[in-house]
C-alpha cells in the first residue's frame, strides 16, 4: 500500500487536474454546469484531504505531539519576531489598500478601502508595539502542584464574572463583526430603499444586539468540583465528573502578540460543557487549591480524543479534532498552563 505521502501527492495532481476541467466546463451551461460546479466542489475537498495526506507520514494513528523543553529566552524571542512581522505585513496592506482607494477612487470603493486601509495600518502598529511588550513582559509558570489533602466541598473553578466571559466569547465575537462588516453593503441597500426597509434594518440590529447579548450571557457557566463526591457543577447541572469525554483547547488574546488566554473545555454528551479558565491573559488563573481540585476531577474523567463516524479507529483523530487533546495533554495543561511564548499542543488555535 503507498505512503499517505505519495497517495497525498497523487491526488493533489488528480484533484487539480479536475478543477482545471471543472473551470473550463462551467460556462457551458444546463447539465454541463451543474456537473461542472458539482465536480469544483468534489475537487475543493480532494485537494484538503490531499493536504492532510501529505502531513503524514504512515497511516498508522498519529502520536501525540511532545512537550519540548522550555527555552524562555527563545520562547520570547520568537513571539517578538512573529508580533512584529505581523505588524509589517499589517502596516504595508494598509497602506497599500489606502493607495488603492486614492489612485483608482469610485463612487462606491472608495470609503470602504480607505477605511479597511486604517483599520489594518492599526493593526500594524499595535503588532509592532506588543512586539515590544511581549519581549519584556515575564509570564509565571505554575508551580508544582502540593500532595495535600483532596480539597472537601465544593471547589470554584472558573467564576462567571464579566471578564472571564468576554475573553471566551472572544473568538465567536470577532467572526461576528466580520460578519456584521460584510452584511454592511446589504443594510445600507435595504435601508435606503424606503422607510419600512430602514425600519426593517433598525429592528434586526437591535435584535442582533439582543441576541449577541444572550448568547454571551449563557456561553460561560461557572463551573465548581467536589472531590469527594465526584462532581461537576457547570451551570445548572450537576454531573459525575466520569460524564466528560473529551477536551477542547481554546485560545484567545486581545490584541496581536498579547498575552493569551487559554480556557479547556470538557465536553460530554448531551451538550454537556464545563469550560475550566487555566490562564487570564497570561496570568495564572487557578490556586493550588483549584488546580488540585481540577485535576482530580480530570483523573475521573473519561477523556479521549473525538472519533467521526467515519473513522472509527481514530487514525485522522487530531487531523478532524485540531483543537481536542487527550488525557494526557488535559492533565499537563491544568497542571502547567503554557506561557503566551510557548506552543500549545493542538492546531488551529
Amino acid at each position: 500500500m503507498p505512503s499517505p505521502r505519495v497517495s497525498g501527492a497523487v491526488l493533489l495532481v488528480l484533484a487539480l487536474a479536475g478543477v482545471v476541467a471543472s473551470v473550463v466546463f462551467l460556462p457551458a451551461g444546463g447539465v454541463i454546469s451543474v456537473v461542472s460546479a458539482l465536480g469544483l466542489a468534489l475537487c475543493v475537498a480532494a485537494v484538503a484531504l490531499a493536504a492532510v495526506w501529505l502531513g503524514r507520514r504512515s497511516w498508522e494513528p498519529e502520536p501525540a505531539p511532545g512537550w519540548t523543553p522550555v527555552d524562555r529566552t527563545r520562547d520570547r524571542e520568537r513571539l517578538r519576531r512573529m508580533t512584529r512581522l505581523q505588524g509589517i505585513i499589517c502596516l504595508v496592506l494598509g497602506v497599500g489598500l489606502i493607495a488603492v482607494a486614492v489612485v483608482f477612487p469610485t463612487d462606491d470603493g472608495t470609503l470602504r478601502a480607505s477605511v479597511i486601509g486604517v483599520l489594518v495600518l492599526v493593526l500594524g502598529v499595535i503588532g509592532l508595539f506588543s512586539s515590544r511588550r511581549a519581549a519584556a513582559r515575564v509570564e509565571d509558570d505554575a508551580p508544582d502542584t502540593q500532595p495535600d489533602a483532596a480539597p472537601t466541598g465544593w471547589v470554584l473553578v472558573t467564576p462567571r464574572d464579566r471578564g472571564t466571559i468576554l475573553l471566551f466569547a472572544l473568538p465567536g465575537l470577532a467572526l461576528s463583526v466580520v460578519a456584521v462588516w460584510q452584511m454592511t453593503s446589504i443594510l445600507l441597500l435595504i435601508a435606503r430603499a424606503s422607510t419600512l426597509g430602514l425600519v426593517i434594518v433598525v429592528l434586526a440590529l437591535v435584535a442582533a444586539v439582543i441576541g449577541a447579548g444572550m448568547w454571551v450571557a449563557r456561553l460561560l457557566p461557572e463551573v465548581s468540583v467536589d472531590v469527594g463526591a465526584g462532581l461537576v457543577r457547570t451551570g445548572s447541572r450537576e454531573v459525575p465528573w466520569s460524564s466528560f469525554t473529551a477536551a477542547r483547547l481554546q485560545a484567545s488574546s486581545t490584541f496581536i502578540g498579547g498575552p493569551r488566554s487559554l480556557f479547556l473545555v470538557l465536553e460530554g454528551p448531551e451538550k454537556l460543557r464545563a469550560p475550566l479558565l487555566l490562564r487570564r491573559r497570561g496570568d495564572l488563573a487557578m490556586s493550588d487549591e483549584q488546580r488540585r481540585a481540577t485535576l482530580a476531577a480530570l483523573d475521573g474523567a473519561q477523556i479521549a480524543l473525538p472519533r467521526a463516524p467515519e473513522d472509527p479507529k481514530g487514525k485522522f483523530s487530531r487531523s478532524l479534532f485540531p483543537q481536542h487533546v487527550d488525557a494526557a495533554q488535559a492533565r499537563e495543561l491544568v497542571a502547567h498552563p503554557p506561557r503566551s511564548d510557548q506552543d500549545l499542543p493542538v492546531t488551529g488555535v
